[in-house]
């Protein structure tokens, strides 16, 4: 099922095929907050994942891969808030212990303090640290002159 928001932007839903006549039956579907779901008569929302595990009003429904889009029973499971995966302890931050690059959810960005115009300015970003390492290494080569130092 492919689902298109008001900007014009498609995301495909995934979901097993004998679920297909419960789907249909319940639509039409919308994304509201990454999740798919339908309005309700009297003002609530009905996430696509709960009508199709049958989640009780005392449990959630938690996406096992992360996926919201992906509905299938595989990556369902009913489960309590406090065991759900998305409320468990988060993984450690990361630290590169090198001025100027900073782990961003995915990658690693590298940027440097400008003390002329007292600003940031983004050199770019890399999933591998050393490459990250590398960039400013060689960005501080080539800027010698302009940069006093990287913050």
């Amino acid at each position: 099922m492919i689902i298109t928001k008001r900007d014009f932007s498609q995301y495909k839903v995934l979901f097993d095929p004998e679920d297909l006549g419960i789907v249909q039956q319940q639509s039409p579907w919308h994304l509201t907050g990454g999740m798919v779901a339908r309005n309700m008569p009297d003002k609530s929302k009905l996430l696509l994942g709960r009508l199709l595990m049958d989640t009780p009003d005392d449990k959630i429904c938690d996406y096992l891969n992360g996926d919201f889009l992906d509905n299938r029973k595989c990556n369902l499971k009913n489960t309590n808030k406090l065991s759900s995966l998305w409320t468990r302890k988060k993984p450690f931050k990361k630290h590169a212990r090198t001025a100027g690059i900073k782990w961003n959810a995915y990658t690693w960005q590298v940027k440097f303090w400008d003390r002329e115009l007292k600003d940031w300015h983004y050199i770019g970003s890399t999933p591998k640290l050393k490459d990250a390492q590398r960039m400013l290494r060689e960005f501080k080569k080539k800027n010698r002159p302009k940069v006093i130092g990287a913050v």
